[in-house]
């Protein structure tokens, strides 16, 4: 008698805890539809993706198929009170794929707020190149 009980918990507690990840799945897709996604590349730093939170930030772009971010750190105050970045970083492939060279070639950098990363994703015909940049 005790077993058929225990099998009977067993299987209600189960039941509870697959409804309740279902649910905490569906609840954390609303994100993705507040996912920051361009399509083409930025023409210089203006048109930079702002990354980060704590005390690194970073500003990130793909220009001329070269990927460039500046690295910021709270507190790095000039005389002036001005906000500086502490360097700018350049990744350089050689061949570099990411050149937009081809008509049949697709871009997409994406801010996903689910991961908090930052995607890079080139497509040329059946090559897919992917960088991730994450803290």
């Amino acid at each position: 008698m005790k077993k058929e009980y225990y099998f009977i918990t067993l299987i209600m507690v189960t039941e509870i805890m697959s409804s309740c990840k279902k649910q905490d799945v569906l609840k954390s897709d609303w994100l993705n539809e507040y996912n920051v996604v361009w399509d083409t590349q930025s023409k210089n730093s203006s048109e930079s993706m702002p990354y980060g939170g704590g005390d690194i930030g970073l500003n990130v772009w793909v220009e001329d198929g070269d990927i460039f971010f500046y690295i910021d750190r709270s507190g790095n105050i000039d005389e002036n009170d001005q906000q500086r970045k502490s360097g700018r970083i350049r990744v350089h492939l050689s061949p570099n794929s990411f050149k937009e060279s081809d008509n049949h070639s697709i871009f997409e950098q994406k801010l996903d707020l689910k991961t908090g990363a930052v995607k890079h994703i080139f497509t040329l015909s059946v090559v897919q190149l992917f960088f991730k940049i994450w803290r």
